[in-house]
């Protein structure tokens, strides 16, 4: 970091990001939601001002159509449902992964060993059609 810029401050905003980083490690904050708010909600803002200007700043917009209504519905349950579960001292589960739950290795054996049907014709056969 300090090499592109040749700047001390490069290197105390990649430590203050590992700090955060180490934080949400240890409170066990899965990365996944983080990056998909911070990639759509920038998206999500834009659509929510644009369907505002269509609707000349009219709210009830969202509660009037049925689609519109019934996904904030949806959106609402979840978030109750999800508060409840925290206020109860409940955490979801994710399925753990055991090492048996692999898929069976003979699944695999036929594109592992490298044998295919147009092995007999060459590559041409392909690209001629003749497969």
């Amino acid at each position: 970091m300090y090499t592109l810029n040749n700047s001390s401050f490069d290197v105390y905003i990649g430590a203050f990001f590992g700090i955060i980083g180490y934080v949400f490690y240890k409170l066990g904050c899965e990365p996944a939601p983080l990056l998909l708010g911070f990639i759509l909600g920038p998206m999500m803002e834009e659509n929510l001002r644009r369907a505002l200007l269509l609707s000349r700043g009219d709210w009830s917009t969202f509660v009037t159509r049925p689609l519109s209504a019934g996904l904030l519905l949806a959106a609402l349950a979840m978030v109750v449902r999800g508060g409840a579960a925290v206020d109860q001292g409940q955490t979801p589960k994710r399925p753990s992964r055991k090492p048996t739950d692999r898929p069976p290795r003979s699944s695999l054996a036929g594109a592992a060993s490298g044998r295919s049907r147009r092995t007999s014709r060459g590559p041409s056969a392909l690209v001629l059609g003749a497969a």
